[in-house]
C-alpha cells in the first residue's frame, strides 16, 4: 500500500473495494518498480475477529502475515503515533478542549503540554494492562474471540 494503516477491513468496508485498491500503486508503477509483492500494514486489525472474516470473504486467496514486536516497544510506538503526536499537535494548534470545556492555552512549550495536559505513557500502559488482564481472565472476552478466530480460519 502507499500508506500505512488503511484499516479498510475494520472501518471502511462501506467505501467499497475501489476505495481500498486506490491505496495501492497502479499495476504499471508496481511492475516498473521491480516490486514482487505489496501489502497493507494495519496493526489495529488483530483484536477484531470480524476483520479476519471480512478479509477471507472479500479476498479469499490473500495470505496474512502477522509480525509481532516486543510488547513494550510496540506499546510505546502506538502511544506516540496514536496519542502523543496527535495530542501535542492539537494542543499547539489550540483546538484541544480541556475537561473544563475551555480550549487549552496556546504558545506553551511541549514540556508544559506534557506535564499538564497529556496522560503519561506509564499511566496509559497501566490502563491497557488492566484491560488486558480483564480480557484474558477465565471466561473472559478472549475465550469468545478465540472461537471466532478459529471459525474464520485465523487460528
Amino acid at each position: 500500500a502507499t500508506e500505512k494503516q488503511i484499516h479498510y477491513f475494520k472501518y471502511y468496508l462501506h467505501k467499497g473495494l475501489g476505495w481500498y485498491y486506490s491505496h495501492f500503486p497502479t499495476a504499471e508503477y508496481f511492475l516498473s518498480s521491480g516490486a514482487l509483492i505489496t501489502g497493507e500494514a494495519s496493526p489495529g486489525y488483530l483484536p477484531y475477529p470480524d476483520v479476519a472474516k471480512h478479509i477471507r470473504a472479500t479476498l479469499p486467496d490473500t495470505k496474512l502475515i502477522l509480525v509481532a514486536r516486543e510488547p513494550i516497544d510496540r506499546a510505546w510506538s502506538s502511544y506516540k503515533y496514536s496519542y502523543l503526536e496527535p495530542a501535542l499537535k492539537s494542543l499547539r494548534a489550540g483546538t484541544s478542549v480541556l475537561p473544563t470545556g475551555k480550549l487549552a492555552p496556546t504558545g506553551r512549550s511541549e514540556a508544559y503540554y506534557r506535564e499538564h495536559h497529556v496522560t503519561p505513557f506509564e499511566d496509559l500502559l497501566r490502563i491497557e494492562l488492566d484491560l488486558l488482564a480483564a480480557c484474558l481472565r477465565p471466561g473472559g472476552p478472549a475465550e469468545t474471540a478465540a472461537a471466532q478466530y478459529a471459525w474464520a480460519g485465523a487460528a
